[in-house]
């Protein structure tokens, strides 16, 4: 969970960072973020990739070449990422005329938490750590009620409307299965079946 957590404060941090930020203190805030969590999401990796069985005879030292690797390349996806994300703000803020700002939907909205969660997860499992993105995704699922597996392609533009209520009952929130292609303005193929 803090691993997600300092992820989403590098991502935004005028909203989730840390109180005292300045614009002179942004990029140092976020660089410095980042590497710490980039080396703690490091040794999660390791520890998932000790579960695959093609890696059983691997050392751990190995493992540590390897998951940090697969950290620094996940890093180098989250402009990426967050390009995506602000999509999916913008989406929902046109879709929802409940919606007041920006902010409102960056911080209340459970589906911008399970969407954030998701595209997280999905590096991760694009990557071959699909151990780490079901547990990612397993926390927002538990928070709102969405439950999206990591393997789903989800494109630009991405919005979901309901999550759980105020007393944790399931509303509109629903799953979308490992072979769910759900589209959006950059997937081209429409093969969508939500669960």
């Amino acid at each position: 969970m803090k691993i997600v957590n300092e992820l989403r404060s590098a991502l935004f941090s005028t909203h989730y960072g840390a109180a005292d930020l300045t614009a002179e203190s942004m990029d140092y805030y976020v660089g410095h973020t980042l590497e710490s969590t980039l080396r703690l999401l490091s040794e999660q990796i390791r520890r998932a990739l000790r579960f695959l069985p093609e890696n059983q005879d691997l050392s751990d030292a190995e493992l540590g070449v390897h998951a940090f690797r697969l950290a620094r390349e996940f890093g180098a996806q989250l402009p990426a990422i967050r390009a995506l994300l602000v999509s999916d703000i913008q989406a929902a803020f046109a879709g929802d005329p409940a919606a007041q700002h920006i902010t409102e939907i960056l911080l209340c909205y459970p589906g911008i938490w399970a969407i954030t969660h998701h595209r997280l997860a999905h590096a991760l499992h694009k990557l071959g750590v699909p151990l780490l993105a079901r547990f990612i995704n397993e926390i927002a699922h538990s928070a709102t009620g969405i439950g999206i597996y990591p393997g789903a392609t989800i494109g630009s533009n991405f919005f979901i409307d309901h999550g759980k209520d105020g007393r944790g009952d399931r509303r509109d929130g629903g799953g979308w299965p490992a072979r769910a292609c759900v589209p959006g303005s950059d997937v081209g193929r429409e093969e969508f079946s939500g669960g």
